[in-house]
């Protein structure tokens, strides 16, 4: 065989490029309009396929076990649980996604309460015991969120992105509580650290906010938590969520602090039709486990289970250990009535205010939102962004600068987005 055959048969096998009448396998496409074929079920003929023929070849079985073998490669507490083996044709990880869902995870008690006979005399801005949230009055809040509305004075303004639209819809917005979140901290369920009208004896508890919604805006969901937990407070009542959104009579954020970012999670992605008002997810995933011959890739040796289970041991012991040592030094010395508080001269005025981390903020005397400094509005922000780019002002970089911008940094497209999460 010379060369030249060998080299046209190797460039023939490696080839990637679209061959003439071949089939590839997909299922219909989300958007209604980008469908090609009569057939839901079947197969979609495309303009840029891969075999000549239709291939002998199972998607599932003959595929490599792509889950598997990233799983290897990444960190413990980071596992692929599913894949798909024939997104539609017109897929898209982040346009397709019609639905994002968010869950802020916290403690009931948010820190641990002073015992009543210890408390300091001094008045506090706040209803509500502190280190306990009132969960009625933050799913009063939660629920205001639901529908569309613009989120201006709920998230961070970034000038870069000369965003000008800040109207998002949330299908769903509550606080929930988590389950099997027992612990060994009884001694909050004690008459001398429980809040007073509280029946329940379940204490610590864990709640989620939990969020459903088509898109997000900047720090969205930190800004919202935190106004979520001042109300938990009793430093702000939920009325201030409808304030706050009420942009025409509020149209500039008060400067509040954003909610801590680690308690938050990015919980799933749906990914439904476009003419599914239900938005249920049209994805046909496959799930580590599925398919022949594939149990052991879930509770086998060294499977799926087996290294979830070794990340979930070691946190629970470190939990179960770090809860005992309360509860010993909880127990230790005179009774909790008996204790004695220091004796000071002048009366202390911070406001322990909670933003999601494990010990809460200490601040001067509390400033209800509504009286805080504002920020500049949006269109200002935009402005300020423009010019200190080089820019007339921000309808000249609408209009000219964002393709300037792009090829300052090596492409053709804007540096722009429409939404950052």
């Amino acid at each position: 065989m010379s060369e030249e055959v060998v080299e046209e048969s190797a460039a023939e096998e490696h080839n990637t490029l679209p061959k003439e009448n071949a089939v590839e396998t997909a299922t219909p496409a989300l958007a209604p309009s980008s469908a090609k074929s009569q057939d839901p079920s079947g197969p979609l003929e495309l303009a840029g396929p891969y075999f000549e023929e239709t291939p002998d070849f199972d998607p599932v079985a003959d595929e490599i076990p792509y889950p598997s073998l990233l799983n290897r490669l990444l960190p413990p507490d980071i596992r692929i649980l599913a894949w798909c083996p024939a997104p539609s044709l017109d897929f898209s990880a982040r346009f397709s996604c019609r639905e994002r869902r968010y869950r802020y995870f916290f403690t009931q008690p948010a820190f641990v309460p002073t015992p009543h006979n210890l408390e300091q005399s001094r008045s506090s801005s706040s209803k509500v015991k502190d280190g306990w949230l009132d969960i009625a009055a933050m799913r009063e809040a939660a629920k205001l969120f639901e529908g569309l509305h613009d989120f201006r004075n709920f998230c961070k303004v970034d000038g870069g992105k000369q965003i000008s639209n800040f109207e998002r819809r949330m299908f769903f917005a509550d606080i929930e509580e988590v389950e099997d979140s027992t612990s060994e901290l009884g001694f909050l369920n004690g008459p001398d650290f429980v809040f007073s009208g509280s029946m329940d004896k379940e204490y610590p508890k864990v709640y989620t906010f939990t969020l459903h919604g088509s898109a997000f805006l900047w720090h969205q969901v930190r800004c919202m938590v935190s106004i979520l937990f001042l109300v938990g407070q009793g430093l702000e009542k939920p009325s201030i969520v409808s304030e706050l959104l009420d942009v025409e009579k509020n149209p500039r954020r008060p400067t509040y602090e954003m909610a801590s970012d680690t308690p938050l999670v990015l919980w799933d992605c749906i990914f439904p039709r476009e003419d599914d008002p239900e938005r249920k997810d049209a994805m046909q995933w496959l799930y580590v486990g599925d398919g022949p011959a594939a149990g052991t890739a879930k509770y086998g040796t060294a499977g799926l289970m087996d290294d979830l289970w070794k990340v979930w041991r070691e946190r629970k012991i470190d939990e179960m250990l770090a809860g005992s040592l309360i509860d010993v030094v909880s127990k230790q010395g005179v009774k909790v009535e008996e204790l004695e508080a220091e004796v000071r001269k002048k009366e202390s005025k911070s406001q322990k205010v909670f933003d999601g981390g494990d010990s809460p903020r200490l601040q001067g005397t509390y400033i209800p939102v509504m009286k805080k400094p504002l920020m500049d509005a949006v269109d200002v922000i935009n402005e300020k962004y423009a010019v200190r780019k080089g820019f007339e002002n921000a309808a000249d970089l609408k209009l000219q600068g964002f393709r300037r911008l792009g090829k300052s940094s090596g492409s053709n497209t804007p540096v722009i987005e429409d939404e950052d999460e």
